[in-house]
């Protein structure tokens, strides 16, 4: 059933021909229904979203009177989308974010209706029968919570196979006099240059870049080709101006600010490319580098999206995922000195121009501006940097009975291990008399210490305690339950952590039967945090490759993490108070990262867990550790709204990567 709905400016809002332009720090908008909101019902928002805007994921926040609850909605990538959930009991209020930063802004309102839950359910056992049939038993001992959860990820995403019908659905044309009207002034726009290397086939008007490019809206762009040798009378008349030929002064003309891109005869840009990059650069002036997601089309014509994360150093230095085209502020290609137009933005000058960047330096544009061909992914393993002398470990394992589990796991550390370890702290948790027995058989290990720790069980406690006695340099705090596959897993992590830009480091984890059990934590995924693509094959290397390289994730689990110890004091360790059991690991990856350090993923280093394969569903999981889980949302709602190394237009309810929606 439809809804008569009106989307209405909260705080200090105008609306405006072009979408609705925010004036206040807190660009949130209401949905104005006619008769009281549909509490206690699913709904359907359908909407629109301006191309120019930084794609991220609305929020949508439910006032009630236990106070305000909010969820994640989906991301427009192709300017139009839709968002299904429940609106909770006794709503009083509906309110939007469509955007994450102040300023300008397009976004409205398409449709509102209601969806009956038995709608639901045929998708849901068609994607997944096991957890459709837990959403059932969930609903049937009341378990509202668990239930919606299980309903949603059973719905899943949309198969990444199934991309083209995905698009159509949600494309919108590009809209410049209306939602996609231009924010900065027309003085600002920074001109967009493309350089032909002698090595390009030749310059001609059947060439889909150049025809693109006529195409484009406005006239902030040009050709720079080295010689008129390229070029024929043809193509010269269609270009007229916008063609500079040089051999050496391609670039003089243009202001510092202004954009060079490699010229790509086999890249077919969108209608709207250029005007988004043009918004983008004019928006972000600290960045000099700008990239893009792309869509690959194989030799039969099927395509296929490459959704990237933002600037991943490791991952670019591993795989080179930046793709094609990349734009370049002229003052950075300055900068980089002398080149000729063979060697511009080759993957030797991208490397050294992109050495030490920080992330503000270089933006992702999180839309699809390009079509290229399909090409193969080549994987290199990036050389780490290992401190001059390694550095001294200790490793921490909270504990409590499981003596056949912890048996295994010191038999790995002591004797299966290659890496010097100086000490490893057992802080134990009240363990039986035959876990007391087995102590005293290590007492003649010096490396070993047991620290009684009765009472609660709290991870983050115990792990806190003992880090405080620890003597390494590194610290490594470790499950009780796993088994070493190789020796080498522990000098991946502690050269990693100790690199002054990285804070915690994490290694793949197998299942005992070789299937995948963590390579990293999306945070979002499931509304709070989970582990991408769990439970694939031991060896599958994820979406883009990702997880054959070393790469910058959200988080990692705290089942085997690193941290370098001064870093993990000075963000003050675990929080015992919030997350005693649930959620720790995560909230201090993002600690780490709000002081500035980032989170890295190993695929070289690897362990066994068993535990967890024998983990089963539990129905009321809200339940045990409703405290932690409403900490988390409540302090990291940015993060779970955005992970950085996660696109927006991804599924936070598929384990493997899937399209939203």
């Amino acid at each position: 059933m439809k809804l008569n709905v009106t989307l209405v400016p909260f705080h200090d809002i105008e609306v405006t021909q072009s979408g609705l332009t925010a004036r206040s720090r807190s660009p949130w908008l209401a949905l104005d229904f006619k008769k009281a909101p549909p509490c206690g019902r699913w709904i359907r928002i359908a909407y629109r979203a301006s191309y120019l805007d930084h794609l991220i994921r609305p929020l949508i926040k439910f006032e009630t009177e236990n106070g305000w609850e909010w969820d994640v909605m989906s991301a427009p990538l192709f300017g139009r989308t839709s968002w299904i959930g429940r609106v909770p009991d006794k709503a009083t209020r509906i309110l939007i974010s469509p955007v994450d930063r102040t300023g300008p802004f397009g976004f409205e309102i398409e449709t509102v209706e209601t969806v009956s839950r038995l709608r639901l359910l045929p998708r849901a056992f068609r994607h997944d029968r096991k957890t459709a049939l837990m959403a059932v038993g969930a609903r049937l001992i009341n378990a509202r919570q668990e239930t919606r959860q299980a309903l949603r990820f059973a719905r899943g995403g949309v198969h990444l196979g199934d991309y083209e019908r995905w698009r159509s659905e949600r494309m919108r044309p590009f809209d410049p006099a209306g939602l996609d009207a231009p924010r900065h002034a027309p003085e600002r726009a920074p001109h967009i240059r493309f350089l032909m290397a002698p090595s390009e086939a030749p310059l001609t008007l059947q060439t889909p870049l150049v025809a693109r490019l006529l195409a484009q809206e406005g006239e902030g762009w040009s050709i720079g080709a080295p010689s008129v040798d390229f070029v024929d009378e043809a193509t010269r008349s269609a270009l007229a101006s916008r063609l500079f030929v040089s051999s050496e002064a391609i670039i003089d003309d243009l202001a510092a600010d202004d954009l060079v891109a490699r010229f790509d005869p086999s890249v077919t840009l969108v209608d709207h490319a250029l005007p988004v990059i043009a918004e983008t650069a004019s928006r972000e002036p600290e960045a000099a580098c700008f990239y893009a997601d792309e869509e690959r089309a194989s030799a039969e014509g099927a395509l296929s999206p490459v959704l990237k994360p933002d600037w991943s150093a490791d991952f670019e230095a591993g795989l080179g995922y930046l793709g094609r085209p990349v734009f370049w502020r002229v003052d950075k290609v300055r900068r980089m000195g002398a080149f000729t137009l063979d060697q511009f933005d080759t993957s030797e000058w991208r490397r050294r121009a992109l050495e030490g960047a920080r992330h503000a330096q270089v933006h992702h544009i999180r839309r699809i501006l390009a079509t290229c061909p399909a090409r193969p992914e080549t994987v290199s393993s990036p050389t780490i940097a290992v401190a001059a002398a390694s550095p001294s470990v200790s490793i921490i394992i909270p504990t409590k009975n499981q003596l056949p589990l912890l048996k295994a796991c010191l038999n790995g550390l002591r004797f299966e291990t290659g890496y010097p370890i100086i000490e490893i702290l057992i802080v134990d948790n009240g363990s039986d008399a035959s876990v007391q027995a087995y102590y005293a058989t290590l007492r003649d290990d010096p490396r070993i210490r047991i620290m009684p720790m009765p009472g609660r069980f709290n991870f983050s406690a115990m792990c806190n305690a003992a880090a405080a006695q620890a003597k390494g340099e590194c610290l490594v705090f470790l499950n009780n339950d796993m088994s070493v596959v190789s020796p080498d897993w522990l000098g991946v992590l502690a050269a990693l952590v100790m690199r002054p830009d990285v804070g915690a480091a994490g290694a793949r984890l197998l299942f005992p039967d070789g299937a995948l059990q963590h390579a990293g934590v999306v945070v979002g995924m499931g509304g709070y945090a989970d582990h991408v693509s769990h439970g694939a094959p031991g060896d599958h290397v994820g979406y883009l490759g990702r997880l054959g390289v070393v790469h910058e994730v959200g988080a990692v689990t705290g089942a085997c993490i690193a941290v370098e110890a001064r870093k993990f004091h000075a963000v003050e360790g675990f929080d015992a108070e919030r997350f005693p059991v649930e959620l720790n690991d995560i909230d201090l990856c993002l600690r780490l990262a709000r002081a500035g350090w980032r989170t890295i993923m190993s695929p070289q280093s690897v362990l066994i867990h068993h535990q967890s394969a024998t983990r089963g569903f539990s129905f009321r999981p809200f339940e045990r550790y409703g405290l932690e889980r409403g900490h988390f949302r409540n302090l990291w709602a940015d993060v779970i709204r955005d992970d950085p190394f996660f696109h927006p237009a991804l599924s936070l309810f598929s384990p493997e990567p899937a399209l939203d929606g």
